[in-house]
């Protein structure tokens, strides 16, 4: 079938194509070789349709070369032909040569093989030839010549080489050296993160067995709400409905017993809705404080802008920012009065809650039930 089908195209060639023409080229890239330095060598017949030539039909390709150019004595290394496609030769595919080679009568034809890192043996005469039939059906060949030179670097080019070389290692080692640094800084951090989880937890387990005895112990004595919401809370008034807990303590580990407890009561992080609630809290808890930030509820992490209650859910109905408040975006995402601000509304890390910091406190509201 093969030998049929190569027959028909060699047939439609001859007969319907007869306007087209064909041409052959040796190409060699680079034609120069330093031995060592250059890292590939391309040496390839190329065979494409040309009105110069009388060959219309292609049956075989030859690549051949000489060690010397001078007087050439060409060796076959490697030829194909049209009937079975196949690349034959001494030379065959490596890790450091590739052959490669078709056969198309339609479009364009080609041989070559290439090396990595060529060596002084690859250097010399090629030649190329290209063997068909005319017009006429007879036989007819063609040829082509190209030629590799072959030097030794000298010592400039080994030691601009070699410069290029070390300072590529150089870049590449500087590149672990971060990458190590990087990675060392990681464990380091999900160390140090592992101990403060490893302390969180036990803090909390702590204030849970304090929280549970709490209970057991306002069971039989409802005092002891009394007592200890007096022991971590400044109370207001009643307000609306509601009374205010101001936190006493905070910079130490009561200060997660407050917000406990605060749920505890019944209470939340206080949602403050008008004016009027506002200024009560500030005139009747905070003037006078040493707190530099009282957090109430309202954070717009979800949405940049747009202010919820913490507890409820509903949207902030009541703002009184201070100069140019909000600010820092996604940075900052609760709220809180600030005394720098005189008590004027802020935008705050929420982070600053829960970082024992002395200077920072949260507001509780506690629902009073008839």
């Amino acid at each position: 079938m093969a030998f049929l089908r190569n027959v028909i195209v060699a047939l439609v060639t001859l007969f319907c194509l007869p306007f087209l023409k064909a041409a052959l080229v040796t190409q060699v890239i680079p034609s120069t070789v330093d031995i060592g330095l250059t890292k590939n060598l391309k040496v390839e017949c190329l065979f494409s349709r040309d009105k110069s030539s009388p060959l219309t039909f292609l049956t075989s390709l030859t690549l051949s070369h000489s060690e010397s150019k001078i007087e050439p004595d060409y060796i076959d290394v490697l030829s194909i032909n049209n009937f079975d496609s196949q690349i034959n030769g001494e030379i065959q595919n490596n890790p450091n040569t590739q052959v490669f080679g078709a056969i198309d009568n339609i479009n364009k034809s080609f041989l070559g093989i290439q090396w990595e890192y060529p060596k002084v043996d690859t250097a010399g005469a090629y030649r190329c030839e290209a063997h068909g039939i005319n017009q006429m059906g007879k036989p007819v060949s063609e040829f082509s010549n190209a030629s590799v030179n072959a030097i030794y670097p000298d010592t400039k080019q080994l030691v601009d080489q070699l410069q290029k070389l070390t300072q590529h290692v150089e870049l590449l080692q500087h590149a672990v050296n971060a990458t190590e640094a990087k990675n060392n800084k990681l464990e380091k951090e999900n160390k140090q993160l592992a101990e403060l989880v490893t302390q969180t937890q036990e803090q909390m387990n702590l204030t849970t067995k304090q929280l549970t005895d709490l209970i057991q112990r306002t069971k039989t004595d409802p005092n002891r709400y009394i007592n200890a919401q007096n022991v971590l809370f400044t109370s207001s008034s009643e307000f609306n409905g509601s009374r205010y807990l101001l936190t006493k303590t905070h910079g130490n580990t009561n200060y997660l017993f407050s917000i406990l407890t605060c749920g505890l009561l019944g209470g939340y992080l206080a949602e403050i809705d008008s004016a009027e609630e506002y200024n009560f809290v500030r005139d009747n808890l905070l003037v006078g404080t040493s707190y530099s930030a009282v957090f109430v509820s309202g954070t717009d992490a979800a949405q940049e802008g747009v202010w919820v209650h913490n507890y409820s859910k509903t949207n902030v109905k009541y703002f009184n920012w201070g100069p140019s408040e909000p600010n820092w975006g996604q940075l900052e995402n609760c709220m809180a009065y600030y005394r720098s601000q005189n008590w004027l509304y802020v935008d705050i890390s929420c982070d600053t809650l829960y970082a024992f910091d002395s200077s920072v406190a949260f507001l509780c509201e506690v629902p009073q039930r008839i």
